[in-house]
């Protein structure tokens, strides 16, 4: 690690005004440090950490903490131990009245889903929305236009389309609207299974000015993954991949959801081959990005269990690199920020006839058909008061609420042990990531 700090930052008589709410952890050899009031944690690796952070506790100045340690440890190891706690505390600002950061609380303005359609030309077990005919009641396109200029008007940064299957709509539609969201300043997403893009279509993205598309695949060979999403639909993804990456410069992200029994075993044993021949295709083109949580589908059941997550984690380790799931961490666990929620209503999704949900699976919370994407916004953030961690039992009285967010809103599930200890678990991984990666800006 790099976290070196020099003594001459403090004095020998100094002592470390620490938290009183300080909750100690110890996982792995691993001691971590939690304090809800500040909203920030410390790691420390050396053995003589945890001791070391309980002289300090105790309000003893250094030079009392390296005499009692030095006793215990000698005088090496007491200095080190020292030298990363304080380390720790420079870079963590860990404590007592350091600011707290604006919440990360639920941000609607940003992000919106349109879900244009509930066409689909497929009908994967995994599907959720349980796509496949129309909807009688979806939107004309001049109702989708005016809720893309509300979004705007509102500070709308992010516009998702999807479906169903959003092609299924009609190309034309689909690109004017991420035209009209391009003019508009924002950043545009389409979501889709891949398996409608001709040439034609996918210049017609290109040249819309399409950001990023994300493409869904289950599995890493044809038999794996037609199984779940249809005979033929490897080979045709594959394809579409091919046809993108020739005819545009679009972001393209391949949406991987292992499911039991059918192409989690082929992912955990051939996933890095498989990546591998990605790479060599498409030459680091195509991002690879696999879900940690099954919700309910066509043929499936909601699985957000540990040993499920567990094991898309290691697939997208495997994948995407050892330190994916650990950058994603030390992206959203920002110290001194409290994350008050699990991700309910930061995306704000529109279904195909105006209700609007706050997260995929979550209650009708207005229709923008009929009502001002203003006034349906107000009554979700009021709605979201009432999910906040602090709101939810079990979890307001556990010292990492503010890191973790808590659990599904929608769909609440029991904190075992075993989770706060996989929350542990990452902070430290993390923590080697935030001081071993590379500090020339690249």
């Amino acid at each position: 690690m790099t976290n070196h700090v020099d003594e001459r930052s403090f004095s020998l008589q100094s002592r470390i005004d620490l938290p009183r709410d300080t909750a100690v952890f110890i996982t792995n050899g691993a001691t971590v440090a939690c304090s809800p009031s500040i909203a920030r944690w410390m790691v420390l690796t050396h053995p003589a950490g945890r001791n070391t952070l309980d002289l300090l506790k105790q309000g003893r100045t250094l030079e009392e903490v390296l005499q009692a340690a030095t006793a215990k440890f000698g005088q090496e190891d007491a200095r080190a131990a020292l030298e990363e706690v304080l380390a720790e505390v420079l870079d963590k600002g860990f404590e007592a009245g350091s600011p707290v950061q604006p919440d990360l609380t639920p941000s609607p303005y940003v992000t919106i889903s349109l879900n244009v359609t509930n066409a689909c030309n497929l009908r994967c077990i995994t599907c959720y929305r349980f796509s496949g005919q129309r909807d009688d009641q979806e939107m004309g396109d001049e109702n989708w236009f005016r809720i893309l200029q509300q979004h705007s008007n509102m500070g709308g940064k992010v516009v998702k389309i999807a479906g169903g299957e959003p092609l299924c709509r009609g190309r034309e539609f689909v690109c004017q609207a991420i035209g009209q969201a391009k003019t508009l300043g924002m950043k545009t997403l389409l979501l889709s299974n891949g398996t409608l893009i001709d040439e034609e279509t996918a210049k017609e993205l290109g040249r819309a000015g399409l950001d990023r598309m994300q493409i869904s695949l289950d599995g890493p060979d044809p038999r794996s993954n037609d199984r779940i999403r249809g005979k033929g639909v490897f080979d045709k993804v594959i394809t579409a991949l091919e046809r993108l990456c020739r005819c545009t410069a679009i972001d393209l992200y391949l949406a991987i959801l292992p499911v039991p029994d059918l192409s989690l075993d082929a992912l955990l044993t051939r996933g890095r081959e498989f990546a591998d021949q990605l790479r060599d295709q498409f030459g680091g083109r195509v991002t690879i990005s696999v879900s940690q949580g099954m919700l309910e589908g066509r043929e499936v059941h909601h699985d957000e269990s540990l040993p499920f997550v567990l094991s898309c984690r290691q697939i997208q380790n495997t994948m995407a690199g050892p330190d994916t799931t650990a950058g994603h961490d030390l992206w959203q666990w920002e110290p001194g920020r409290r994350n008050l929620s699990c991700g309910y209503g930061r995306t704000l999704g529109v279904d195909p006839d105006g209700s609007v949900r706050a997260c995929a699976g979550g209650e009708v919370v207005g229709n923008a058909q009929h009502e001002p994407l203003d006034a349906i916004i107000r009554k979700l953030e009021t709605a979201a008061l009432a999910y906040t961690v602090d709101q939810v039992e079990g979890c307001r009285e556990c010292a990492l609420r503010y890191i973790c967010g808590g659990p599904c809103r929608v769909r609440p599930e029991a904190c075992p042990d075993e989770r706060k200890q996989d929350v542990l678990e990452r902070l430290v991984a993390t923590n080697r990531l935030r001081y071993d990666r590379p500090t020339d800006g690249r």
